[in-house]
């Protein structure tokens, strides 16, 4: 069945950094400049910065790892099950713990028919007076070679990343640019050949400086988000992937330079899995019956780990911040899907959504997904199956209403025969269906499962009998 990214505009705020843009390339002047490229500036009042990433080389035997598979889908309420030839290379621990087995599966990242880069060259490209060059540049050349790396992007035929040559303008950009003027200004150095040209695994990455404002859609970045990726399109309908890095001093949880690196190691992963969101979408969104994960996070695969508390952190081998991704084999194995996985347990509660629910996006082509039909004014009881890849003590769930994330007020209540368990416990949900919104047709709404600080989250959907 052919998916639609129905509801992928839509997001909570919690989602701190941007999926691929799906604007039109628009018309705009880039502030002027040199076109060709800078000499990096001098700052007598800071020391030289000492390189501390090891510079990544691909090596022509290392191979790209195959897309993972986790073969047919079952009928909703299946566990692990049996999985896809590629299960054994997943890099898990083994296979999945029998604490809470027999649980709905969580989401698998589906390709809406494009591919990733299977051997990804980032272009750093920053800009006049750039105190952080040295330190960008020496991120973009250490990232693609780290075990944080190949956790979150061997699922889907992703193989090291490495840098392409920095490139140091002389140029800057206006107090606000918009990224229809970025768009313009990479096409013209792209094609006037003061950038060098895109091979099938090329990512721009534009690390814009302090002072400039990047908007998108209307959206200001450092406010409403931290970057984003996308696809520039060439003379001779070739397209070109890039990434843009504002930069903020503090952002969601991060400050300082780890905003950088936060935002740029999220954009690296999602633009290497779905380099061409705007012409051929690759791993984009969730599988069908998951369609409404994207609704509240975005549906890319770091997208679906920066609403976790601990989705930045810094690798033991490895002195940046970056941020955990989605992983289809962990979450097959009903494992933490955000890797590295943090330390302790993972446990989640997954509702069994036994009814297929038509939403139609917009191109009018409607897809089935996973919920419940209630009728307005109506209520239905569902299981709630409690699952750990550990035994850890008892948790506490928690329903809510997500209506706000399609642009409504609440419109469902809910009651739970217990609010705690243990992985294999079943819980018993009844939900009340007050209103219906008038333009979706569906409310979506999440358990959070609870123990200490540590918060994990199951995504369901409501629609119409």
């Amino acid at each position: 069945m052919r998916r639609t990214p129905l509801l992928a505009s839509v997001s909570l705020a919690i989602v701190i950094f941007a999926c691929g843009s799906d604007h039109d390339d628009g018309p705009g002047d880039a502030d002027g400049g040199d076109a060709g490229a800078g000499d990096a500036a001098g700052n007598d009042a800071r020391p030289p910065y000492t390189s501390v990433g090891v510079r990544c080389a691909r090596d022509g035997d290392s191979g790209v790892p195959r897309v993972f598979d986790a073969g047919p889908r079952g009928d909703g309420d299946a566990g692990s099950g049996d999985a896809g030839s590629d299960a054994g290379d997943a890099g898990s621990d083994g296979g999945s713990s029998d604490a809470g087995a027999g649980h709905p599966p969580l989401p698998q990242i589906a390709t809406l028919g494009g591919s990733g880069l299977a051997s990804p060259t980032v272009i750093p490209i920053t800009f006049a007076n750039d105190d952080d060059a040295d330190r960008i540049e020496d991120f973009v050349a250490s990232f693609g070679c780290t075990s944080w790396w190949r956790a979150v992007t061997r699922d889907y035929g992703v193989g090291d990343a490495v840098s392409g040559p920095p490139m140091r303008r002389s140029e800057s950009f206006p107090e606000t640019v918009d990224d229809s003027v970025l768009q313009k200004w990479l096409r013209q150095n792209i094609e006037s050949g003061s950038l060098p040209p895109p091979n099938p695994g090329t990512v721009y990455a534009l690390f814009i400086g302090a002072g400039t404002t990047v908007q998108l859609q209307g959206l200001s970045g450092c406010t409403d988000f931290g970057g984003y990726h996308d696809s520039v399109g060439l003379a001779g309908g070739q397209r070109a992937a890039y990434a843009v890095i504002p930069r903020c001093d503090r952002f969601g949880p991060l400050g300082g330079f780890d905003v950088v690196t936060g935002a740029a190691s999220h954009e690296f992963a999602e633009a290497a899995t779905d380099p061409y969101p705007r012409t051929t979408p690759a791993f984009a969104q969730p599988d069908d019956d998951h369609i409404v994960w994207a609704a509240i996070t975005g549906g890319e695969v770091a997208d679906m780990c920066a609403i976790a508390a601990t989705a930045f952190f810094q690798p033991g081998d490895y002195p940046f911040v970056v941020q955990r991704s989605w992983s289809n084999s962990a979450a097959f194995l009903g494992k933490d899907p955000c890797v590295p996985a943090a330390p302790g347990p993972y446990f989640n509660a997954a509702p069994v959504l036994r009814d297929e629910i038509p939403l139609t996006g917009p191109d009018d082509v409607p897809t089935l997904t996973r919920g419940v039909k209630i009728a307005v004014g109506g209520k239905a009881t569902i299981d709630v199956a409690l699952f750990s890849d550990d035994v850890p003590p008892p948790w506490t769930v928690t329903p809510q209403d997500l209506s706000n994330a399609l642009g409504s007020t609440g419109r469902l209540t809910f009651a739970l025969d217990r609010s705690t368990g243990s992985a294999g416990d079943v819980l018993h949900l009844t939900i009340f269906r007050e209103a219906r919104n008038k333009e979706t047709g569906v409310e979506p709404f999440v358990l959070v499962s609870s123990f200490g600080p540590t918060r994990n989250f199951f995504f369901g959907l409501v629609g119409d009998p």
